[in-house]
C-alpha cells in the first residue's frame, strides 16, 4: 500500500510549509523510525530550497542584462514580440517535475522484508495481500513489500505453512530450486535434508522444478510430493491431511508418518541430532508437545525404542 506520507499533493504542501501540526507531528514520527524515508525527504527538501533561492535571489526584481539581451533577440523581422515566462518559472516548473520523479523513484523501489527463526520458534507472518505463512523453526522468508500487490512472490527456506487468499492473480513460492504457484489454498513447503516436500491441504497446488519447469504437477487436497533439490518431484502421494502443517499447533498431531519424520521434525523444533537405524520402517500416530522431555517419553512408550543421550545435543535411537 503507497504511503499517505507520498502522496504529491502531501509532498508539495510539506514543501510550502502548509502542513497542520498534527500531520507534521505524525510525519517527523514515521520519518524517525524510517531513515530510507527521511532521506527522501531531505532530497526533495533540497531541491525545492534550491528553486525557491533562484526564484527570489537570482531573479528578484529587475532583469539583468544577459536577460534583456535573450529578450531583444525573440524580436521577430515583423517586429513582433514572443512572450517568454520568467526564468524562475522554469527553474520551479523542473524542480517540481523532479519531485515527482523522486516520488515515483521511491514508491517504486524494492522494499525486501526478511523474517527469520531459530530454534524451536515459529512465526506467523502475515503479507501484504493478507495472506498468512506460518513460519517453523530454523526458517526464513523473504518478499518485495512495495511490489507485492502486483507480483505476489515470496522466497522460502526451511519450512512454512501457506494460507493464500485469493485475488485473482497467482501466489508463488520459491523453494530451494522449486517453484509453487497457486490462487487461493493453504499448503505446506518444507526444504529439509536437500529435500523439498509441498503437501496440499485444501484448494489445488502447482508444483514444479526450475531444472524443468515444463513438468508441472497439480495436486489437490490431500496430495504430496516430493524431490531432491534441483530434481524432477515424485508422483503424487496420498496424504493425511491432519500431518498437513502439523507442526503449526502447540501439540503436533501426527498420523501413520515414519519414525524418520517424526525425528526429524523434533530435530528443527528442539535443535536435537537423532541417530536413527536406517532399516528402521516404524511408523508413529499419536500427539507431541513442546516438552522434549514428554515427547521422548511417549515415543519410548509407544515404539518401546531406547533413547540415549550421547551429548547434550544428540541422541542415538536404538
Amino acid at each position: 500500500m503507497k504511503s499517505p506520507f507520498l502522496d504529491e499533493s502531501f509532498v508539495a504542501r510539506w514543501a510550502a510549509g502548509e502542513l497542520s501540526e498534527a500531520e507534521l507531528r505524525k510525519l517527523n514520527e514515521s520519518l524517525a523510525q524510517d531513515p530510507e524515508a527521511k532521506l527522501f525527504f531531505d532530497e526533495i527538501g533540497s531541491i525545492w530550497k534550491a528553486s525557491s533561492l533562484l526564484k527570489h535571489e537570482n531573479y528578484a526584481g529587475e532583469k539583468d542584462e544577459s536577460w534583456l539581451e535573450i529578450s531583444r533577440r525573440t524580436v521577430s523581422k515583423t517586429g513582433k514580440k514572443h512572450h517568454h515566462l520568467p526564468a524562475a518559472w522554469y527553474w520551479a516548473a523542473a524542480a517540481s517535475i523532479l519531485v515527482m520523479f523522486l516520488i515515483y523513484r521511491w514508491t517504486d523501489r524494492e522494499i525486501i522484508v526478511e523474517v527469520r527463526t531459530g530454534r524451536n520458534e515459529r512465526m506467523e507472518v502475515r503479507l501484504p495481500d493478507s495472506s498468512k505463512v506460518n513460519l517453523n523453526s530454523f526458517s526464513a522468508l523473504r518478499y518485495d513489500r512495495n511490489h507485492f500487490i502486483k507480483e505476489r512472490v515470496v522466497i522460502l527456506e526451511g519450512e512454512g505453512f501457506f494460507e493464500v487468499v485469493r485475488q485473482g492473480g497467482t501466489f508463488a513460492v520459491e523453494a530451494a530450486a522449486a517453484t509453487i504457484e497457486v490462487l487461493g489454498t493453504s499448503f505446506n513447503v518444507g526444504t529439509r535434508e536437500n529435500r523439498v516436500r509441498v503437501a496440499c491441504r485444501t484448494g489445488v497446488v502447482g508444483v514444479s522444478a526450475d531444472s524443468d519447469p515444463s513438468r508441472s504437477l497439480v495436486l489437490k487436497a490431500g496430495w504430496a510430493t516430493e524431490s531432491t533439490v534441483g530434481g524432477a518431484f515424485a508422483v503424487p502421494a496420498r496424504l493425511d491431511t491432519l500431518n498437513i502443517g502439523n507442526w503449526t499447533r502447540d501439540d503436533v498431531q501426527y498420523k501413520n508418518v515414519s519414525l524418520k519424520d517424526v525425528l526429524e521434525d523434533m530435530h528443527y523444533r528442539f535443535g536435537i541430532d537423532f541417530e536413527l537405524p536406517k532399516a528402521n520402517t516404524m511408523t508413529f500416530s499419536g500427539s507431541l508437545p513442546e516438552d522434549l522431555n514428554v515427547s521422548l517419553r511417549i515415543l519410548r512408550e509407544s515404539t518401546g525404542l531406547i533413547f540415549d543421550w550421547i551429548t547434550d545435543s544428540s541422541i542415538v535411537v536404538r
